[in-house]
């Protein structure tokens, strides 16, 4: 219960600022400069039609879409966040709540 309490602000800020980053990426994969007067922005679809029609940058996405969603089956396994409860254990007091923070947080 104290560990649930103690990462539960930081786990929720690190959410929310991983998917304003998300969104605002996205956002940005339609916005597009003139190239003529490189002052009037316009949005437009372009870039995933390159995405889609070229091989290779096709290759690419599937590629990391496939290491995020293995990361992403990974991380959900409770299992291999056992390593940070344990550490915190092992650790002096003083140092525990440090390490078990640290070590936990990017698990997200």
């Amino acid at each position: 219960m104290r560990a649930l309490l103690l990462l539960s602000p930081p786990g929720r800020l690190v959410r929310r600022l991983y998917w304003r980053r998300s969104v605002v990426l996205f956002v940005s994969a339609f916005w597009q400069v003139d190239s003529f007067t490189a002052g009037r922005p316009r949005l437009d679809a372009r870039h995933f039609h390159t995405l889609i029609s070229s091989p290779t940058y096709r290759t690419i996405a599937l590629r990391t879409i496939g290491i995020a969603a293995a990361v992403t089956v990974t991380r959900r396994r409770p299992r291999l966040c056992r390593l940070p409860t344990n550490a915190a254990r092992v650790a002096p007091r003083r140092v525990s709540s440090i390490l078990f923070v640290a070590v936990l947080l990017p698990c997200g």
